[in-house]
């Protein structure tokens, strides 16, 4: 009987330390599904594509198909890199847009950026996963 009271105890215990550390947060790493996707408009044209992969591997697509996604899981602590790369000849209206959206439990992390201007452009936005 004593036994069965200590271990209550110390589940006890366990369970709120862990409730003061926010849980599991930082015990066990967070896993996070990243959907990437880049589009275009007007007469943008993306030559180079690149973005990390489940394993940090940098992935380097030549000329996609626009529009382009794909998804990855992640853990926390990855780096999420995005780099496009092409032409465009009227910022007014062509432009390219580049999206990771990092999805974890009970939080997300987000590379939302378009890009516009009047030449070449070489674009990279990146982000550490919490």
């Amino acid at each position: 009987m004593r036994i069965k009271k200590r271990l209550a105890v110390v589940a006890l215990l366990a369970a709120a330390a862990l409730q003061g550390c926010g849980g599991l947060a930082g015990i066990i790493p967070q896993t996070y599904v990243v959907a990437y996707t880049v589009t275009a408009s007007g007469g943008a044209t993306v030559t180079l594509l690149q973005y990390t992969n489940e394993n940090g591997a940098t992935i380097t697509i030549n000329n996609p198909a626009l529009p382009w996604s794909t998804t990855v899981s992640m853990q926390s602590g990855a780096s999420v890199l995005i780099r496009v790369k092409g032409n465009m000849a009227n910022a007014a209206t062509d432009n390219v847009h580049v999206l990771a959206n990092c999805i974890g439990i009970g939080t997300s992390q987000t590379i939302d950026r378009t890009y516009s201007q009047n030449s070449a452009y070489d674009q990279t936005a990146n982000l550490t996963l919490n």
